[in-house]
């Protein structure tokens, strides 16, 4: 009877299936499910605001010409008429006829009086009624841009590559526009900041 007996003295090995410690490590026969990560956007859209028209330059240009035609002599006289033109033009184009804007995705100008082309959808600003949308650059395809002067600003520069069928091209606006509102648009909105050196 002992002979038909038997007794293992074996140990008695016991498997455990443990968690996989990585997506690599995975245990036999199990696949593991990953769910898609989770994008969250964090780009805040721009508040679009009008820039505020400066007749601080046309009216500077203006009084040169004054000073021209009257301590100038002869050639102050010449030269007294095209720079009153000048101050004019600006003082037109500035107080009445162009205003920018710094939408959501681009800056835009604006232009007062009728067109065929209607106003940009969802457009509701108090300081842009009575003009139409002419067209604008989007922030991204703004490359190099640059004031002169801080002190007293007079010209504004950038350069774009929108224009021309993505050829691009460079800008000079006179400084009819409220400076700090249009740097701050700048520095904030465009990738590129302000150059030292001239790029054409």
């Amino acid at each position: 009877m002992l002979g038909r007996l038997a007794f293992s003295t074996a140990p008695t090995v016991v498997v455990t299936k443990q968690r996989p410690s990585s997506a690599h490590e995975l245990s036999f026969g199990e696949r593991q499910t990953r769910k898609p990560p989770q994008l969250r956007c964090t780009l805040t859209p721009y508040e679009p605001f009008t820039v505020r028209p400066n007749l601080t330059l046309p009216l500077v240009v203006l009084g040169l010409s004054g000073v021209l035609a009257g301590a100038g002599g002869g050639a102050g006289k010449v030269f007294a008429v095209p720079v009153g033109l000048l101050g004019v033009f600006l003082v037109i184009n500035a107080g009445l006829l162009l205003r920018f804007r710094f939408g959501p995705d681009s800056i835009e100008v604006w232009r007062r009086g009728s067109s065929g082309e209607s106003q940009v959808a969802g457009v509701k600003d108090a300081a842009l009624d009575g003009y139409h949308y002419v067209r604008g650059w989007h922030y991204d395809r703004i490359e190099y841009w640059k004031l002169w002067w801080s002190r007293f600003p007079v010209l504004f520069y950038f350069r774009e590559t929108e224009s021309y069928d993505g050829r691009g091209s460079i800008h000079f606006l006179p400084v009819v526009f409220d400076t700090q509102q249009w740097l701050r648009g700048f520095e904030e909105r465009t990738q590129r900041k302000e150059t030292q050196r001239f790029r054409y």
